[in-house]
C-alpha cells in the first residue's frame, strides 16, 4: 500500500513571502506543496538566498562575523536534509532563523547551562563583539525619499513626476542638492524619515 503524502496549503503570508522574494513563479510554487520534499526545496532556496544576501549586502563587518553567519546557513542546509515531515522542517527552519537573527545582531547567547534567563535588558545586550550601525549614502536616502513620497507621503508632497523633474532640472540629478532642496521644502517629512 502506497503511503499517503502530506498535502497542505500554506498560510497566505508564506505564499506572499515567496512572491515578494521570487516573483509570480515563487508565489505559485509556494501556493501548494504536496510533500515534505517540496517544502524542503523551498526552504533550501530561502537559505541560499539568505547566503547570497549576506555576501552582497554586508560590507562593513569583520570576517569572523561573516563566517559565523554563513556557517549558520550551511548548518541549516545540513539540518534540513535529514528531515521527513513538514513540521520538523518548519521547526528546523525556526531554529535557523533564530540563530541567524541573534548572530546578525552580534552574538548568539550560550546559556544552555543557566538555570533561568529573564527578559531584562542586561541579559539581552549582545554587543560584546560588535554593534549594528546602519549607514546610508545620499543616493540611498534619495531613493528612500522618492519611494516614501509615492506611498507614505503622497498627499503631503508634490506628485512624483514633479519631484523627479525638480531632481533632474533644478538639482542636476545631484543627490546632495536634491536632499538639501527637499529638506528646505519639507522639513517635517525629512525629520520624520531621518
Amino acid at each position: 500500500m502506497k503511503a499517503k503524502t502530506e498535502s497542505r496549503k500554506p498560510i497566505l503570508s508564506l505564499q506572499f513571502l515567496f512572491g515578494e522574494l521570487y516573483g509570480q513563479a515563487g508565489y505559485q510554487k509556494a501556493k501548494w506543496y504536496h510533500d515534505a520534499k517540496t517544502y524542503a526545496s523551498l526552504l533550501h532556496r530561502l537559505v541560499d538566498t539568505i547566503m547570497l544576501t549576506i555576501d552582497m549586502n554586508m560590507a562593513r563587518t569583520d570576517g569572523y562575523h561573516r563566517m559565523q553567519l554563513l556557517k549558520e546557513c550551511e548548518n541549516a542546509h545540513k539540518a534540513l536534509k535529514g528531515l521527513k515531515t513538514v513540521d520538523h522542517l518548519s521547526e528546523s527552519f525556526l531554529v535557523f532563523q533564530t540563530r541567524l537573527f541573534f548572530t546578525l545582531i552580534g552574538l548568539m547567547p550560550k546559556r544552555l547551562l543557566s538555570k533561568s534567563v529573564r527578559n531584562i535588558e542586561s541579559n539581552w545586550q549582545l554587543d560584546d563583539y560588535r554593534t549594528i550601525l546602519w549607514t546610508q549614502t545620499n543616493v540611498q536616502k534619495l531613493r528612500l525619499i522618492l519611494s516614501l513620497c509615492q506611498r507614505e507621503y503622497v498627499d503631503r508632497v508634490l506628485p512624483i513626476q514633479e519631484l523627479l523633474k525638480i531632481k533632474r532640472t533644478q538639482c542636476n540629478d545631484d543627490p546632495d542638492k536634491f536632499l538639501s532642496w527637499f529638506k528646505k521644502q519639507y522639513p517635517d517629512i525629512y525629520l520624520d524619515i531621518f
